[in-house]
């Protein structure tokens, strides 16, 4: 799998998690999380990627935590970072407001709260290294590793599946229909940066926080 891969392909996958992501389909994200993983540092762009899936799950969380999930893919902040490097071109971004002239004037500039202002600056960092095909070398840049991102979206899997299960009980008993497609409300804590945090329980722990994955 790394052999083979290009970094095309590292690009590819990594659009495709971060809608995943954002659309809550955690299940396909994660096999997206795990092919990435699989490759590796084989690619210097596959490790850019990496980076900002690790940035944009703790954006996704912080986000969560004060909003909840149910309207994530309407944030305009949120569809900023999943269009990914569409927004590294001014002819192919649509947060350029554009005059008469056709020439670039102001950007729009999404509401960010002070602790997602510096990782608004690192993932376009993020997206200009995946695109130039090599890694940044600042320091700052230290990440958790594709274990981490792993981890972090198979939990959310879990913790997804298990209130879906909850909730179709409650909805059985209640008489009333399942409504397929419906994404719960999950309780989310923001990770703190830098930390990895530890192996995750298997799925049968029904009663894990993200606390626990600190």
């Amino acid at each position: 799998m790394a052999s083979a891969a290009t970094t095309v392909l590292c690009c590819h996958i990594w659009r495709c998690t971060l809608i995943l992501l954002l659309r809550g389909d955690y299940s396909g994200a994660l096999v997206c999380v795990q092919t990435s993983a699989a490759i590796g540092d084989a690619r210097p762009a596959n490790t850019a990627c990496g980076r900002y899936v690790s940035f944009f799950l703790k954006t996704l969380l912080e986000k969560a935590q004060r909003n909840g999930v149910e309207n994530l893919d309407h944030d305009e902040e949120m569809i900023a970072y999943v269009s990914g490097d569409l927004q590294g071109r001014i002819s192919g971004s649509w947060i350029w407001q554009q005059n008469e002239n056709g020439s670039a004037t102001t950007t729009v500039t999404p509401p960010q709260s002070s602790s997602s202002s510096k990782s608004s600056l690192l993932g376009r960092q993020f997206v200009d290294g995946a695109l130039n095909g090599v890694a940044p070398d600042d320091p700052e840049m230290e990440w958790e590793g594709w274990e981490w991102v792993e981890q972090t979206v198979h939990f959310l899997l879990t913790e997804q599946q298990r209130q879906s299960g909850a909730a179709t009980i409650e909805r059985k008993q209640n008489g009333t229909r399942h409504v397929v497609g419906a994404r719960p409300n999950l309780p989310f804590n923001r990770p703190p940066e830098n930390i990895t945090p530890p192996l995750i329980s298997p799925p049968s722990n029904p009663r894990m926080t993200i606390a626990n994955i600190i």
